[in-house]
């Protein structure tokens, strides 16, 4: 699976003070599952998020923007019994 998000410009602050207007941008988070047969009971399963490593202004406080996670990768195994 693909995700692709576009924000536009905002404010990210209540104050309205330049740090915290952000420009537009994109993210592209993607998922892989790979799964045995019926029979295998099992399947592993791949994700990054925020996969371009964009630096994602996402709140300020005393005029210090927080940004977002940056890449983040994932793997995740599964086996029911």
């Amino acid at each position: 699976n693909a995700l692709w998000r576009r924000v536009g410009p905002h404010s990210m602050g209540t104050a309205g003070t330049p740090i915290s207007l952000v420009d537009p941008y994109s993210v592209w988070d993607v998922g892989l599952t790979l799964a045995g047969t019926a029979a295998a009971d099992w399947e592993v399963q791949v994700q990054c998020t925020n996969c371009g490593n964009r630096n994602i202004p996402v709140s300020t406080l005393a005029e210090l923007p927080y940004y977002a996670d940056p890449r983040l990768w994932t793997t995740t195994f599964r086996w029911r019994f």
